[in-house]
Parts: structure tokens; sequence; C-alpha cells
């Protein structure tokens, strides 16, 4: 016998014919080197390597799983959602689509709302879940009466199809009453989209009593985290840059206007109207705009985007 012939890479091919509703699948196992989810559209080929005789084999999904979500969350029809599995550190890429070149990046001229209150046209998902049964769901992201709400669990993130650069983005959004919670605005956000824990970016904090902070993620860098001293610098003094300032935030319940201003290579973040933080010399001018889901409740009536505001104007 061969043994080279017996463990060779064999290629299969599914292709799969679903509704043009149907969004999503479940993912190869915590573990699995093959990547996590190539989106499927109403008629989809999915190309899948089978493993070597040390990996777990990958089970292809059935047609129900990728109509399910449609079904309990219809607000997800037209975004694109990948899954990745609950294990970040054993990939490096989120979906199949993440090696191809994002859409070039835009500078608005006009005020654009991003989200139009009844569903995710013009985002896309990007979850850390497992492979069970919660994962067709997608319930962490729902639109209902007007309001994007996301359950905090599992983390991840939902992010613009379309890059920006050179805008302020506007959010309102607020932490259900009695519960205060987690979320970030990331912003500069480049492929490829790796959650170990969080894609190359700048995040612009959204924890409570922590607003206006700033965290930079695999790669992603400014001039401040050289020239501040130390006890500016957080997360084990490497990669967050904590607001100057005091708390601008309302009371948990309450909604908040977060707003980022990205220009060139500056980034400053206002809350309800109040400067919170600022960066200069950003390694990154331009990318996707990302909300996350981070362990707890958010509810979001707005996202926006404008043009750069005129010289001395506030963030809102």
């Amino acid at each position: 016998m061969n043994l080279k012939k017996l463990l060779a890479p064999v290629i299969l091919t599914l292709s799969f014919a679903l509704p043009a509703s149907a969004a999503d699948q479940p993912v190869a196992p915590a573990g699995s080197s093959t990547p996590a989810f190539a989106p499927i559209s109403a008629s989809a080929s999915v190309t899948l390597a089978a493993p070597s005789a040390t990996a777990p084999a990958t089970t292809a999904p059935a047609a129900s799983s990728a109509r399910s979500t449609a079904a309990r969350n219809p607000a997800a029809a037209n975004a694109t959602i990948h899954w990745t599995p609950a294990a970040p550190d054993k990939i490096t890429n989120v979906s199949l689509t993440d090696s191809a070149a994002p859409l070039a990046a835009i500078t608005p001229d006009k005020h654009v709302e991003l989200f139009n209150g009844k569903d995710f046209t013009g985002w896309e998902f990007n979850m850390r879940v497992g492979t069970g049964p919660q994962a067709p769901a997608l319930a962490d992201w729902t639109v209902a009466d007007g309001l994007i709400k996301c359950l905090g669990k599992p983390n991840g993130y939902i992010r613009t199809v379309q890059a920006y650069k050179d805008y302020k983005v506007t959010v309102e959004w607020r932490f259900p009453p009695g519960k205060a919670g987690n979320t970030g605005v990331m912003v500069h956000m480049t492929a490829p989209e790796m959650m170990n824990p969080w894609p190359k970016c700048v995040e612009c904090q959204g924890m409570n009593k922590n607003q206006g902070d700033f965290w930079f993620w695999n790669g992603a860098t400014c001039a401040e985290l050289k020239s501040l001293p130390p006890e500016k610098i957080i997360g084990n003094g490497k990669n967050g840059i904590a607001r100057p300032g005091p708390d601008q935030e309302k009371a948990v319940g309450e909604w908040n206007t977060y707003a980022v201003v990205c220009a060139g290579d500056t980034v400053t973040i206002f809350v309800n109207d109040q400067q919170g933080n600022k960066i200069t010399g950003v390694n990154l001018a331009s990318g996707w705009i990302g909300l996350q889901s981070e362990g707890a409740g958010l509810e979001i009536r707005k996202v926006s985007i404008d043009p750069l505001p005129t010289a001395g104007a506030k963030g809102n």
C-alpha cells in the first residue's frame, strides 16, 4: 500500500442551492485547520480539503441549518455571516472571504445612516461560536422596535461592508437598565479578520465607565504608545491608552452619543459631546467600522457617518 497516496488530501466540493434568504451555516469543529466559513448565496459552492489522518473530520452542514438563521432572525437575512470556532488561538482567519481584497475605502461627502432601522443591510457578522445547536441561530444580534439589540454572547462583532477613511462615525447606544456592560467601536479594521481577540484595528472603548479609552489590536499602533508616561498605558503597559479626563457617560439605561472622528493618522473620541481622548501617528488610515459583542447586553438606535467636521466643531 502506498502510504503517501493514502494520506494525501482529497478535495470535496459541495454545492448548495438555497433560498436567497439563507445566510449562514455551522463551522468546522474547534481546532480544525479548515477555514471557518464561506458565505452562502442563493447558489454557492463550498470546497473543503479532507483533513489528514491526525486532524478531526469535518461534517458538511444540512441545508436546514443554513435556512434557520433567516427563520429565527429575519433581520440578518441581508447580511453575510461568518462563524469561527470557539477556540480563537486555533485559527488565523475568520472566513474564506478574508483573502479577498476589501472594497476600496471611500471618504463620505454627505450624512449617511449606516443602520436603516429595519435589518442588517450593509453589515457583516463575525461571531465566535462552537458547532452546537446554538451556532445557526444567530440570536446575539437582532433588530426589534427600530433598535439593534445585542446579547453580548458569544463574543464577536458586526462590521460595515464598506471601508471608509476621513470621516466621523456616530453611535447612539445604551446598556439595558440595571445591566452595565462592555462594547466598543472598532475603526480602521483591516483583513485578515482574526479573532485573537480582535482583528487589526483601533478599538474605541465602550465599556461602562471606560468609554474614551483606546485599545490597539494585531499591529495597530500610534505615537502616544511611545510618548505617554507608563501610567497612561493600559493593557499590561502595551496596547491601551486610558482617557485623560473624567467619565462623561450617562447612567446605565440612558442613551449615550459616542462619536469617533478619523482624520488621516489622528483619531478622536467624543462622549456625549465631550472630547474623551485623542491619538496621533496612527499606522492605519482607513478600513471597516465595527461594533463589538463583548459579554453584555447592548442596544443601538443609530449608527451614522458624516464628512469630517469643520475646524473647531465638536464631535456631534
